[in-house]
């Protein structure tokens, strides 16, 4: 299947979108969801747009301004594609000799994800997407399965500008403490 027939398929995947309260445990409800055979997610959870998106001109869509907030992308969340530097999580010490792994080849995401952004147009909503396409075209996900894209904002504080471009996904709530998500 062809880049662009994956992005049709892509696009109709139906979206939720995880987000916690203070030590709500979304990380580990992803982590259930992560193998899941019509699922769809990303390493972890991304705060695009309280963390990288504010800074971003996205009228400019100049190929050396959208490589630009790629490398600023990558830089940012390097450990979540190379998760040897993820030794908050633990991932960098994976399989039963706690000696694996995940990595995904950077180059080979850059240059996706900037083709993604080329075909969809350079814009918050299609990066956000253009990275998780990126990274399951990367480690080989079949598309034609999948019916649901988990993405994780994670934070009420990303949630409110994220919900301007996904008011038709899906929300799910982690809370474990009520009084914590009161507040």
């Amino acid at each position: 299947m062809n880049f662009k027939n994956k992005i049709l398929i892509f696009k109709k995947l139906k979206k939720y979108c995880l987000i916690a309260t203070p030590r709500g445990g979304s990380d580990y409800f992803q982590s259930l969801i992560d193998g899941h055979s019509q699922a769809l997610t990303f390493n972890g959870s991304l705060c695009l747009y309280s963390e990288i998106f504010k800074e971003i001109d996205f009228r400019d869509k100049k190929e050396k301004n959208i490589k630009r907030v790629i490398n600023i992308f990558v830089k940012k969340y390097k450990d979540k594609l190379n998760t040897k530097f993820d030794k908050e999580e633990g991932k960098n010490k994976l399989g039963i000799l706690k000696n694996e792994y995940i990595n995904i080849d950077i180059n080979l995401f850059k240059k996706n994800l900037f083709k993604y952004l080329k075909i969809e147009t350079f814009s918050k909503k299609n990066f956000c997407l253009g990275v998780y396409f990126s990274y399951n075209f990367i480690i080989n996900k079949n598309f034609k399965n999948k019916k649901i894209l988990l993405l994780h904002p994670h934070n009420l504080d990303e949630l409110k500008e994220f919900h301007k471009d996904f008011r038709d996904a899906c929300y799910i709530f982690t809370v474990r403490d009520f009084r914590a998500a009161y507040y």
